[in-house]
């Protein structure tokens, strides 16, 4: 109790100088205002007063001309406050002239996502079975994974990801007129997005655009099916697993274009963000209906099982992702250009 009451009091007096410090300057004694600052500036004073007597040291170093000492303090003042905001009808000239020489932005970041994708089916070459009809749904599905931002230039970053990614379908068709058939399947990927990041907005609040490309590695591929005779039989097979992995391409590549926003919440930014992933690359692999018709131990239970054959496709999908990113400083002078 005694050293709450002992800092409690140490803030107290310190605010007292500070308000001295601030009379003094607008006294005109710039002079005088480091010197009776010093002794609260590393313990004495809140963040708060930190903040003010920070900027009150950079401003009377500037009317001084001292400009090394006063480009320390702006230093000192992005790292305690890297949310320093210009106040650019009240801040004097010479302030806003000299911070804006200083990279005030994060130089990189790192963040955690998840949230649900929604999966589209589109078909680049039908198999030739005698399908009259036949109808792929989108299905939700799910990703999380890690964020990493890094600064290129006041505006402009290069994110990089990591992912688990579940992407899912369903296929309902009638085929050869006796017979139909229900097919639903799950993919599981490594992804790894790399892409550039447009950034508009102010220090609290950005609204983003990004424009990339992706990378996936399947992991696995989980499928079930329903054979249905319009004599009444059902035949099921569940849960085709790894083999069905092995009808699936190993790496598929996509573009994608995104929207996203970061609101500052406490330390680090809350961030929601919205992408389209365009597949570049098919799902499938080729030759599947030859493969049925041989002895192919991968094949022949989807096709004699459930009278079920892949289409040559691509998985495209649209992702909703929340998450937290926390930023990393490094205030510094830039260099002027020539």
């Amino acid at each position: 109790m005694f050293l709450l009451g002992y800092h409690a009091q140490a803030q107290q007096n310190c605010a007292d100088i500070l308000k001295n410090a601030e009379k003094n300057f607008d006294d005109g004694k710039i002079f005088d205002v480091f010197n009776l600052l010093q002794p609260c500036i590393e313990n004495g004073f809140s963040k708060a007063d930190k903040i003010r007597a920070y900027k009150l040291i950079i401003l009377s170093d500037l009317y001084a001309d001292d400009i090394m000492h006063a480009e320390k303090y702006i230093v000192k003042l992005l790292l305690l406050d890297p949310d320093q905001e210009l106040d650019y009808e009240n801040d004097p000239k010479e302030y806003i002239n000299l911070m804006e020489q200083f990279r005030r932005d994060p130089i990189y970041s790192i963040g955690a996502v998840v949230g649900p994708n929604l999966s589209f089916v589109y078909v680049t070459q039908p198999n030739n079975l005698d399908t009259s009809l036949k109808s792929y749904t989108p299905k939700l599905s799910f990703n999380f994974g890690i964020t990493t931002e890094f600064l290129i230039k006041k505006g402009w970053q290069f994110g990089a990801e990591a992912h688990f990614l579940s992407l899912s379908y369903a296929y309902t068709d009638t085929k050869f007129g006796f017979a139909s058939s229900k097919y639903s399947e799950n993919l599981s990927y490594l992804s790894i997005p790399l892409m550039l990041k447009k950034e508009f907005g102010a220090k609290r609040f950005k609204l983003y655009t990004s424009l990339g490309f992706n990378s996936k590695l399947l992991l696995s591929s989980k499928s079930s099916s329903t054979r249905t005779q319009f004599a009444g039989n059902t035949f099921s097979v569940e849960d085709l697993g790894i083999k069905q992995s092995r009808l699936r391409k190993r790496f598929v590549f996509e573009g994608l274009i995104g929207i996203g926003i970061k609101q500052r919440v406490g330390p680090g930014s809350l961030i929601i963000d919205s992408k389209f992933n365009l597949a570049l690359s098919n799902t499938i692999k080729l030759n599947q209906l030859d493969k049925a018709q041989s002895n192919d131990t991968d094949a022949r239970p989807i096709l004699w099982s459930s009278y079920h054959i892949d289409d040559l496709l691509t998985l495209n999908y649209f992702s909703i992702n929340i998450g937290y990113s926390y930023p990393f400083y490094n205030p510094k002078k830039l260099k002027r250009k020539k």
